[in-house]
């Protein structure tokens, strides 16, 4: 949903229900497929306008487990922007992952879990209380070859 949407400003060019993302991702065949989404599910952002915005809930659960999701912010919190990189700060840090400072394991390779970790610890030590999520946190796919 875009942002700063009104519950009865809905319009079907403009959005993409989370079962038409989820079914797509689904029939994959794919071995290895990740999905990030930087948004803020919480609903509570700054408002510009008067407007009442709309709460989506993400359920985690509606994805296979042999596919990886990774959300900027569980359901409760916000998505915050990051002035430094002009967009959201945890893909200014998962970025900066995979350029090479989330390589903990000094083996080459950034993967899933350590960019996501990197990211995550940074922004806890903003204090940017986003509380990203990984779901399933047991699969590591191989991103980028550190230079």
């Amino acid at each position: 949903i875009p942002y700063e949407v009104a519950l009865n400003a809905i319009s079907p060019r403009t959005t993409l229900p989370v079962s038409e993302i989820r079914n797509k991702f689904e029939s994959l065949r794919a071995k290895d497929v990740l999905v990030i989404i930087d948004a803020c599910f919480t609903g509570t952002g700054k408002s510009k306008t008067s407007k009442k915005l709309i709460k989506p809930v993400v359920d985690l659960a509606v994805w296979k487990s042999q596919k990886l999701f990774i959300s900027a912010a569980s359901p409760d919190r916000a998505a915050q922007e990051y002035e430094t990189g002009k967009q959201g700060a945890f893909t200014y840090f998962f970025l900066k992952a995979l350029l090479g400072q989330g390589d903990r394991d000094k083996d080459g390779w950034v993967d899933t879990f350590e960019a996501f970790s990197y990211a995550r610890e940074m922004l806890e030590r903003l204090d940017l209380r986003q509380n990203p999520l990984m779901t399933p946190r047991n699969v590591r796919i191989k991103l980028t070859k550190v230079r």
